[in-house]
């Protein structure tokens, strides 16, 4: 933000540098001088506004002397009736909130904390992480696909709401036999038959 800043200030001195000589001429020909401005006469209603000098103002702020406006507060306050316990006129009506009954498959390269919970690192660096988060998951896909099978249904019951405050969580892969045996021979195969 502040090498911004910088690069703003630069530029403008730059524009400032290049004005040519007639602009300038211009500019301070437009220029009322001082002396000018107070010959210059107020119209009477500006006089009128501004009638009084700023040493006669105070900070008095208590109720002018003489006749004030009808307090029309008072009259309706004397005429006020509390109204206890009484009933709506309308049902009581209760909302429970049903969980969508929407479904996927899984999501192998989902960032949860970044994407669901709005959790991440600064705005600067959030592209490089989630650039290592892809490229760290790649190699351990057939491990994921082998723990979770990629025409399997998932359901989004095990988040939190949204708008709810979720706190943050380090989320793991899933400890599964046959990934650990997929991905061994993924890089068994990769090793010995890709020269």
């Amino acid at each position: 933000m502040q090498a911004q800043r910088l690069w703003f200030v630069a530029i403008l001195v730059c524009l400032a540098a290049v004005a040519d000589a007639q602009s300038l001429e211009m500019l301070q020909s437009e220029v009322v001088s001082p002396m000018a401005a107070e010959a210059v006469e107020k119209p009477a209603a500006s006089r009128a506004i501004y009638g009084k000098p700023i040493g006669t103002l105070g900070i008095d702020i208590s109720l002018p002397d003489g006749e004030l406006p009808p307090d029309e507060a008072a009259a309706l306050e004397n005429n006020l009736v509390l109204v206890g316990n009484v009933p709506r006129p309308w049902p009581t009506q209760v909302y429970r909130w049903q969980a969508a009954a929407t479904r996927h498959n899984p999501l192998y390269f989902e960032e949860i904390n970044a994407e669901r919970y709005g959790y991440g690192c600064h705005w600067t660096l959030q592209p490089a992480v989630s650039t290592a988060h892809f490229f760290g998951t790649l190699p351990a896909l057939p491990y994921l696909m082998a723990a979770n099978c990629p025409g399997e249904c998932q359901y989004t019951l095990g988040h939190y709401r949204p708008g709810s405050c979720a706190p943050r969580r380090r989320h793991w892969w899933p400890c599964d036999p046959w990934g650990a045996a997929s991905e061994a021979g993924n890089l068994a195969w990769m090793i010995l038959v890709l020269p």
